[in-house]
């Protein structure tokens, strides 16, 4: 075949690709426009040029605004994650709010000043219960409350639940003791009741309960583990005290699911708590406006809350409880110094009812 011979083939070759080229990219605008008139039914696809109108019934179901909103916070944000029927949800640092104290909620006396949207806030916490004291139900708590609800504030209560001295008298089976058999006492001067006895978790199961009852949406978890103790006299099964304190901690959540979320309370940032990585929602006590993003950033598997006197700017970046700077959850309530037993033990007893007391602060 000669030179000029196989420069016309080639040249034939290049058109022949070039319309073969043309025709592909014709028929792929073509399929492209025409799939918008494209209709699926049951009976398969067809072509359909004319427009199908919305019944009035389908647009006034588009129209019609959500009944109601819920506002949602101290939770985890998930693109993926609807909480409610009708529930709204706020950015991290968009949660806002103040904490009312025992002693002030007890007093009763300035409640009616709480400013409950001041400042944008959109959370208001109470601390219902402390060691060896009520849960608070008073007309004045009450009026509150309702309040609250009124003005769609999401309502987190703070309860303390294993250091329960009088509960621990009134049930010595659930005490932690320790050798001799008298009561093993916390560092904030209270009896602590075993979190491993599915009694225990009964009774903090009907504190979440008598709360949701009364409008909560969450409730915050205070002193609730197995104290790591080496006082304490107890078949661990072997378990760890973390361990038992993981079990209970799900236990609670399984009995609570239907009633109200559950928070975590860690009152020592710096010791951490034995359940911080199995909860998902944790409220810390934190000042150190200086190292609030790195504790944020160490800590990024959990929501955080900080509870905080501190005005450090610092914090508006994330979730935000607003409390007194000398405020403090292990403080021993009403002043009391010594436990509601004042006697001193003579010495320790073999008898496992014992009701004396020896002070151990190791928790």
């Amino acid at each position: 075949m000669t030179y000029r011979n196989k420069l016309l083939l080639r040249r034939l070759l290049i058109i022949f690709l070039i319309a073969l080229a043309v025709i592909f990219l014709l028929l792929l605008i073509g399929f492209t426009y025409l799939g918008r008139y494209v209709v699926y039914t049951e009976n398969g696809a067809h072509f359909s040029f004319h427009p199908e109108t919305t019944s009035e019934a389908q647009a006034a179901a588009t129209a019609q605004p959500p009944s109601s909103f819920e506002l949602i916070t101290g939770s985890p944000i998930s693109a993926n994650e609807v909480i409610g029927e009708s529930g709204i949800q706020l950015e991290d640092k968009d949660v806002r709010g103040i904490l009312v104290d025992y002693a002030t909620l007890k007093d009763g006396k300035s409640l009616n000043s709480v400013e409950l949207s001041a400042e944008g806030n959109n959370t208001l916490v109470l601390e219902m219960r402390t060691a060896r004291n009520d849960l608070l139900n008073s007309p004045a708590v009450n009026n509150l409350i309702s309040r609250a609800k009124t003005q769609e504030t999401w309502l987190v209560a703070i309860v303390s639940c294993l250091s329960d001295g009088d509960y621990a008298l009134d049930h010595p089976e659930l005490a932690l003791r320790i050798s001799g058999g008298a009561y093993w006492v916390s560092g904030n001067g209270s009896y602590w009741l075993d979190p491993g006895n599915p009694d225990t978790i009964a009774y903090v199961t009907d504190l979440v309960r008598q709360l949701a009852e009364m409008g909560f949406n969450e409730v915050i978890l205070n002193d609730f583990y197995m104290p790591d103790s080496s006082s304490i006299v107890y078949d661990f099964g072997g378990k760890s005290a973390a361990d038992i304190s993981e079990d209970a901690y799900f236990a609670l959540l399984e009995n609570t699911v239907d009633l109200c979320k559950i928070g975590l309370l860690v009152t020592d940032p710096y010791e951490g708590h034995p359940l911080f990585d199995a909860a998902d929602r944790v409220y810390v006590c934190y000042e150190e406006g200086s190292t609030v993003r790195r504790y944020a950033e160490s800590h990024e598997d959990q929501y955080l809350v900080f509870i905080t006197g501190s005005h450090d700017t610092r914090f508006d970046d994330y979730g935000k409880i607003e409390a007194d700077s000398d405020f403090t959850f292990d403080a021993v309530p009403d002043g009391t110094e010594t436990l509601p037993d004042e006697a001193e033990p003579e010495e320790e007893s073999e008898d496992p009812d014992a009701e004396e007391t020896e002070e151990d602060t190791d928790e």
